[in-house]
């Protein structure tokens, strides 16, 4: 608590203390202000010793009321009179003395305890009653003290407070690193994909141009592949159109031709070709079931020789017939188209003459004639004598007379040699061949003597034959 003294007035404005609104501050140089006065000051700084303060550091000191109020007016009345003061003590202006210094040089802590100490002990010795300003000056000191040992504190959180700033600062100057390098590899890593980008979209051209040179080349080789088919189709069916006419002139000539071959064979044939009815009958065998041994000079014998003893070996039964033929008998193709009968007058010559000349084309025909001896092997009925031998009828005499007349001009005309040719008419060449030799064996048994024949005119008899044997008529 502060005690007033008639001179205690502010160092700045020079008016006394009051406890109005003029109470007195200090500031923590120790320097003791009016209210006013630090307000209106400019700078925060002491205007004593010009040392710094804050405003927070700004502290009320509180004025002791029971003390007599110090006026003007009381100053002014007290008389000047050295002898009323009171003499001065050496003590008590040492430690006025050091409390001076402390407050004008400034001193540590322990050193303001120890001087507050001392004013204390030595204000208690003396009398309550008696102003002492050594108290004064203590109280002071050690509101000096308060407020520096404040200050200190504030200073060491304010340096708590730096040190959390530094370290919050660093750890945000860590993180700015840290973004600041995120920053770089991201842009690294733009710039990467820039150039990525880049090469892609030339990579990407390129290969359009190179899509578009194959599209153009495609279409190029398919409108020449279009052009090249077209051409080959019109080729195609001009080769077409021109071989179909040949095709179809030829198939008109050799319809002509055809035509032109059948008015030939009919007309050397001008007899009309009719069915007739056949009736079968039997031959029985009375003499012999062998045929008789043939003449090696008869011309016919030579080709019919081994053929007959072959087959004489098969017959062993009295009674046999040849096989039934059909009730109706149609024109069966006849393949002995060069077959004909020898005239009556010069039989001999001819004979000759015929067999020279037929020699060598039984050679070139004997393969073709092979295939054609698969006639068959049933055994065919001899109809009866009584059955009325028709020369019109469509048998082998009507197809020998019309094939080659030239080289048939007298076929005999024997009731026997008729009806076994209206017999082999249906049969192959080679049963024709044996029908003939057994003409001539029958009328060898009967002692006829029958036309001869030519056996060049006569196919070879090296196919399978019907079982047809020799036997006399008894």
């Amino acid at each position: 608590m502060l005690v007033l003294s008639k001179s205690s007035t502010c160092d700045v404005c020079m008016e006394g203390y009051m406890a109005g609104g003029n109470s007195p501050h200090s500031i923590s140089c120790g320097h003791v202000f009016c209210q006013k006065c630090l307000d209106h000051l400019l700078r925060h700084i002491c205007p004593l010793c010009r040392t710094r303060f804050s405003p927070q550091d700004v502290r009320r000191l509180h004025i002791d009321m029971q003390s007599p109020a110090i006026t003007t007016a009381s100053i002014e009345e007290v008389p000047e009179n050295p002898e009323s003061s009171p003499p001065p003590d050496d003590e008590a202006r040492t430690l006025q003395n050091d409390i001076a210094r402390v407050v004008k040089e400034g001193a540590k802590l322990p050193e303001l305890r120890r001087v507050i100490e001392k004013c204390r002990t030595y204000y208690k010795s003396q009398s309550a009653d008696q102003q002492n300003p050594v108290k004064v000056s203590a109280l002071l000191l050690w509101n000096l003290a308060e407020s520096q040992r404040h200050l200190a504190e504030m200073r060491k959180d304010k340096a708590a407070e730096v040190e959390k700033t530094r370290v919050v600062e660093i750890a945000l100057e860590e993180m700015r690193l840290e973004k600041v390098a995120e920053a770089e590899r991201a842009c690294e890593a733009k710039i990467v994909l820039e150039e990525v980008r880049s090469r892609l979209t030339a990579e990407i051209v390129n290969l359009q141009m190179k899509y578009e040179e194959l599209q153009r080349i495609r279409q190029d080789e398919k409108d020449t592949a279009l052009a090249v088919e077209k051409s080959l189709r019109e080729h195609y069916d001009e080769l077409n159109a021109h071989w179909r006419s040949k095709f179809e002139a030829t198939m008109r000539e050799n319809k002509v031709l055809r035509e032109e071959l059948m008015r030939a064979r009919i007309a050397f044939n001008p007899l009309p070709d009719f069915q007739r009815p056949v009736e079968v009958r039997y031959l029985h065998a009375t003499e012999q079931k062998h045929p008789e041994k043939l003449i090696e000079d008869d011309p016919l014998n030579i080709k019919a020789r081994a053929r007959a003893k072959a087959k004489a070996k098969a017959i062993e039964d009295e009674e046999f017939h040849l096989s039934p033929l059909a009730q109706v008998i149609g024109t069966w193709p006849s393949a002995i188209q060069s077959f004909r009968a020898l005239v009556d007058e010069d039989e001999t010559d001819d004979l000759k003459k015929t067999c020279s000349r037929k020699e060598s084309e039984l050679k070139s025909n004997a393969d073709e004639d092979q295939t054609m001896g698969d006639a068959t092997s049933q055994l065919v009925p001899i109809p009866r004598s009584s059955l009325s031998r028709q020369v019109t009828d469509s048998s082998v005499s009507s197809s020998i007379s019309t094939a080659n007349p030239d080289n048939w001009s007298g076929l005999s005309r024997s009731p026997l040699v008729m009806d076994l040719l209206h017999v082999v008419t249906p049969l192959s060449v080679q049963s024709l061949w044996h029908a003939v030799v057994l003409i001539h064996h029958l009328a060898d048994c009967h002692g006829n003597s029958p036309r001869r024949i030519c056996p060049a005119a006569l196919p070879p008899p090296h196919a399978a034959t019907p079982r047809i044997a020799c036997m006399d008529l008894g």
